[in-house]
């Protein structure tokens, strides 16, 4: 991913489950993963998946795209408040009930 956030950082992929064959003398017919993602604003949640599908040799399902990130604007009047009081700004990559907020945040 070449889009880098300046408060989220780059998007990051794990593999954080994998599952593969039954026996230790049987050569596993399939393999099956988890990759946990972690977004930010430059791509959309579909974006993030198309890239992964396309530098990926197997098939990709997405468990949802429905949660994306979310943030508050750097020249926010709150955000400009607390940095004028010596506060520093921050992303975090983990989710919070905002990403359900149906209007913006």
């Amino acid at each position: 991913f070449e889009k880098v956030s300046p408060a989220l950082g780059p998007v990051k992929a794990t593999v954080t489950q994998i599952e593969a064959g039954s026996q230790h003398n049987v050569v596993p017919d399939a393999c099956r993963y988890v990759i946990d993602v972690r977004t930010q604003e430059c791509y959309t949640n579909r974006e993030v998946f198309e890239i992964l599908q396309e530098n990926t040799v197997a098939d990709l399902t997405a468990r949802s795209f429905r949660l994306s990130p979310s943030g508050i604007p750097l020249d926010h009047p709150l955000v400009k408040a607390g940095v004028s009081l010596g506060m520093e700004t921050y992303g975090s990559p983990t989710l919070s009930d905002q990403a359900l907020c149906s209007f913006p945040t």
